[in-house]
């Protein structure tokens, strides 16, 4: 065979990132195997899928591992994710046996970042391929490691991983070093169109002030818009839900875009560490100001890449509580502009995922 015929994809539900991150690498391979069908297996909604990745597929809505549980877009439930884990690793054996009749027909699994359908394509035989900037493994262990019985499940996940024909690592990510099979690309960022002025006319921003995006990330975060001072010299698109907001707020669920359109066309971007919207900023060369979120493992290397590369700057989580924004936003869009980065991770990791059927 030197092309897969059929291509699961199985994507982590823990916020909107993984599949923000592998859809330009899915969108790839679709281009240059045109005739190869597509599963997706996640609990991500069909619609939510199809936002990213291009032309049709079955759905299989089933949450493919446990991700983290989290109290809020910033801090990790880390007795929820111990008893999540345990549910999944109690009987091994019969989640194997599930996970091969789930990958039972594919020519090619690529997983971002669940790990039982890894180890269970490289028991089925199937070319399997993991791609992130993280991993379940480092971050269950940094978080609920160091008991013989967590440790366990972190060992039964590490040799998932280790099992994939390649790990692909998109920048910026997790050094990831026990990982033998690791492969280093550039940023997996699929950019949306720069419409500036036609979003200022919709928000009724037509005074030249920066509009500046608030998100968190697919992990909701409740923030109190009503209470927050009103904007001065600036405009806030806000995830509000639905709710009235004060004057100088939008709400970004009444604008019938798509996302990443929206992210290209604001000047600022308020956010939380995290690989999609920090990766997307810095190939739009958008400045970010962010919270931290203080214990993610992944954080360290996403905050340095970025402000390696793009113009950043932190803010205090009680500042964005309390809406306390355009000092930090000024700041950030005075700094000197740098160039956009360059997304280069899907081409790369295609000749890579090429070469497994060569």
């Amino acid at each position: 065979m030197n092309q897969p015929q059929r291509i699961l994809v199985a994507i982590s539900q823990h916020g909107f990132g993984h599949l923000t991150q592998v859809a330009p690498l899915v969108n790839a391979l679709r281009r240059y195997w045109p005739a190869a069908r597509l599963r997706v297996y996640s609990g991500h909604s069909a619609a939510r899928v199809a936002s990213r990745i291009q032309g049709a597929f079955e759905h299989l809505a089933a949450s493919p591992d446990p991700g983290m549980e989290m109290r809020g877009a910033l801090d990790v439930d880390a007795a929820a994710s111990r008893r999540a884990y345990a549910a999944w690793h109690t009987d091994w054996p019969r989640r194997m046996e599930a996970e091969m009749q789930r990958v039972e027909g594919a020519d090619l699994v690529i997983g971002d970042v669940p790990y039982a359908v890894l180890a269970a394509a490289r028991r089925s035989g199937i070319p399997s391929v993991g791609v992130c900037s993280l991993n379940w493994a480092d971050i269950f262990a940094h978080y609920c490691g160091g008991r013989p019985e967590t440790d366990a499940w972190v060992g039964q996940m590490r040799a998932a991983y280790a099992a994939a024909d390649l790990f692909l690592q998109p920048a910026p990510s997790m050094p990831m070093a026990w990982l033998p099979n690791r492969e280093p690309i550039g940023p997996l960022v699929q950019s949306g169109r720069r419409r500036r002025d036609e979003l200022g006319r919709r928000l009724g921003a037509l005074d030249g002030a920066p509009l500046v995006l608030v998100n968190l990330g697919g992990v909701p975060m409740a923030l109190g818009f009503a209470d927050w001072p009103a904007p001065q010299g600036m405009h806030y698109l806000v995830p509000g839900g639905g709710a009235a907001l004060p004057p100088g707020f939008s709400d970004l669920s009444r604008l019938d875009w798509g996302f990443s359109d929206i992210l290209a066309s604001v000047d600022c971007l308020v956010t939380k560490p995290g690989y999609g919207l920090f990766s997307e900023a810095a190939c739009l060369g958008l400045p970010v100001v962010y919270v931290r979120r203080g214990d993610w493992p992944e954080e360290p290397y996403l905050t340095a890449w970025l402000h390696q590369y793009g113009r950043a700057l932190a803010l205090p989580r009680a500042a964005l509580e309390g809406g306390e924004l355009e000092a930090a936003v000024q700041t950030v869009l005075n700094r000197p502009a740098k160039p956009a980065v360059e997304a280069g991770g899907a081409e790369a990791g295609l000749r890579l995922i090429q070469a497994l059927f060569r």
